[in-house]
């Protein structure tokens, strides 16, 4: 299942193309044209949106870096401070 929509199988060709998440404005889809050409300027600009789009991808398989509580020390020194946990190692101050 794709990590980013949840809809679809996560293919080369959905991640690149169909997936609606990674491509809400629809501007950067590769099409199989931009992909096999012999043109090195519009190559390297495909490869550059290509990595954009993995780069998208890789977004919605990180956790969040805020705890679900913040309750003092955690498992790991944390300090929430506006939704956002920082490696302190002092209790929280809510």
């Amino acid at each position: 299942m794709c990590r980013a929509c949840g809809l679809a199988e996560e293919t080369q060709n959905h991640t690149i193309q169909e997936c609606t998440k990674i491509h809400s404005n629809n501007t950067n889809k590769v099409t199989p044209e931009m992909i096999f050409n012999d043109n090195i300027i519009q190559l390297n600009q495909t490869a550059h949106i290509i990595q954009i789009n993995m780069d998208r991808l890789e977004t919605y398989n990180k956790p969040s870096r805020a705890p679900a509580q913040c309750d003092g020390l955690a498992q790991q020194p944390t300090q929430c401070r506006g939704g956002v946990a920082q490696r302190t190692g002092i209790p929280a101050t809510n």
